[in-house]
């Protein structure tokens, strides 16, 4: 599967790991299935990184573009970012959180989530920084 090229807006999700949040009626579902994850899991190289491409599986470009996990912005400049869907992105904690963290002692979880939300932001930027720098992107 080529993550990077998976992006729908409305697909139902039926399988089990994602059922359950699904279910709530302010997520638009998207593609991943549980198979989907476990590829992506199978094929990231740690937690961090499997976080970072459940985020690229499960948000558009467009959605992607200007934003950041929290809406924060942590640099020198005071520029305001936009916030991902904090549903979208509570399936992923979940999900990585599930699959990936290192106990259960929720200081460990709270410390790792917070390396995932590191790793996540930096791609998000560096997608538009360095990978997108020079391609004209729709409105």
């Amino acid at each position: 599967m080529d993550i990077t090229a998976r992006h729908f807006d409305s697909v139902t999700v039926t399988e089990p790991i994602l059922e359950e949040l699904l279910a709530r009626e302010d997520f638009d579902k998207t593609n991943v299935t549980d198979d989907d994850i476990r590829e992506i899991n199978l094929n990231s190289s740690s937690g961090e990184n499997f976080a970072k491409r459940l985020v690229f599986s499960m948000f558009t470009i467009g959605e992607l573009r200007g934003r950041n996990v929290y809406g924060k912005y942590y640099g020198g400049r005071d520029i305001s970012r936009g916030k991902l869907n904090a549903v979208k992105i509570q399936i992923i904690q979940d999900t990585v959180i599930r699959y990936r963290a290192p106990s259960s002692n929720p200081a460990t979880v709270k410390t790792f989530w917070k390396k995932c939300v590191d790793a996540i932001n930096t791609g998000v930027r560096q997608l538009f920084n360095v990978k997108l720098k020079n391609v004209i992107l729709p409105s």
